[in-house]
């Protein structure tokens, strides 16, 4: 090493050591901040345009190419609409930002968008990911009206009043049994955040009392994480697999009931492949074949489910306390077999002496098969 590359490196070296970073170390974060600037930038602009009954695909790009900046749609967003990616809209925009525009777009459908760098993304907004599946045209509406609406004063026994805020012929705002101490802490919660929009309040009164809401039919309904969660896993699931990876059949059984199936750990390590048929069960049906042949946990927690590989034993656990004997298939409905494991525990006294006895028995056969023939000594030979 000559002294002059010496020198270099102890410069290096030196500014690296005073805490410094040099240029190339930065770079990313200025490239960040870069794309982040120019999107604010693309946003604030102020465009005319005409999108007249075009699919909601064709809008977007659309829009992108106007506005010169990326727009990615979430899969999920064509998978709860009403018409999915051909849903139409017309919209006519002059002199607006870009930022108002697409604001007026996903208004009208209950999504959001979110910048992502130097890219701007489409997704579904909360109360629309909890239809579960593709929203009516009905349901759709009323979401509408929910997050065009301002709140700006609410009573005592809100949002039971709901309907006439939003001039919606609502039959009923479904509400979940509380004390009215609790009800009264989750209204003045709400009237510390007004004025708002009605979604927000929503969003507010569900999260002051442990719960969600969301819309069916023509109703708003205000219920636990738990309760909704119940609700989605009795949603008819069409499903057929064959030696097919546990990851695909999860993301097909989250898609048929809009629930985030959350993998532990080692999930797919334990068991990679499943087979599984399913021609309208309930998802709670599926997932139960799906646990009886392969040992998978899953339980409810809070908006999700956590699935998990079979319970590993423990010290204070020795293996074979109470083990498993046999296994039923039980078929049930729409060609779901359920293999319902039988532990000793289960078994009768009489039953269990019956197979002690078979299995005593199995074993001195086959201790007379394995003793070894003796062979005769020279002294003893003929």
């Amino acid at each position: 090493m000559t002294q002059q590359s010496r020198m270099v490196l102890g410069m290096v070296l030196a500014v690296m050591a005073l805490g410094v970073r040099p240029d190339w170390a930065a770079a990313p974060a200025a490239a960040r901040s870069d794309r982040a600037m120019y999107l604010q930038r693309m946003l604030a602009q102020r465009i005319s345009l005409n999108l007249k009954t075009c699919t909601l695909r064709r809008a977007f790009s659309t829009l992108a190419d106007k506005a010169r900046i990326p727009i990615d749609v979430q899969q999920r967003v064509y998978q709860l609409l009403p018409l999915g990616g051909r849903t139409r809209i017309s919209a006519r925009f002059k002199n607006v930002s870009v930022q108002a525009a697409m604001e007026s777009i996903v208004g009208q459908l209950a999504l959001r968008i979110c910048p992502v760098g130097g890219h701007l993304v489409v997704m579904p907004s909360r109360a629309l990911r909890h239809t579960g599946r593709r929203a009516t045209w009905v349901e759709l509406n009323l979401l509408r009206a929910v997050y065009g609406s301002t709140v700006v004063h609410i009573d005592s026994q809100w949002p039971a009043d709901l309907a006439k805020q939003l001039g919606q012929p609502l039959s009923a705002v479904r509400l979940p049994i509380v004390s009215a101490a609790l009800q009264a802490t989750a209204v003045s919660a709400v009237r510390r955040e007004l004025p708002e929009s009605a979604a927000r309040a929503l969003n507010t009164y569900a999260r002051a009392l442990h719960c969600v809401w969301y819309v069916r039919h023509d109703r708003i309904f205000v219920s636990s994480a738990a309760r909704w969660v119940r609700h989605q896993l009795h949603r008819p699931v069409f499903l057929h697999a064959a030696d097919a990876p546990l990851q695909v059949v999860l993301a097909d059984l989250a898609r048929a009931t809009g629930l985030w199936l959350a993998p532990a750990p080692g999930l797919y390590l334990a068991i990679p492949t499943v087979n599984v048929r399913s021609n309208g069960g309930s998802a709670e049906q599926t997932l139960a074949a799906i646990s009886g042949a392969t040992g998978m946990i899953w339980r409810i927690r809070g908006e999700h489910l956590v699935i998990a590989p079979p319970r590993l034993l423990t010290a204070a656990e020795p293996r074979g306390r109470d083990p498993i004997v046999g296994m039923i298939r039980i078929p049930l409905a729409d060609g779901i077999h359920l293999n319902l494991f039988v532990r000793k525990s289960q078994l009768s006294v009489d039953v269990r002496k019956r197979l002690g006895a078979r299995l005593q028995h199995d074993l001195n056969m086959l201790g007379t098969q394995l003793t070894p023939t003796t062979k005769p000594s020279p002294e003893n030979r003929p």
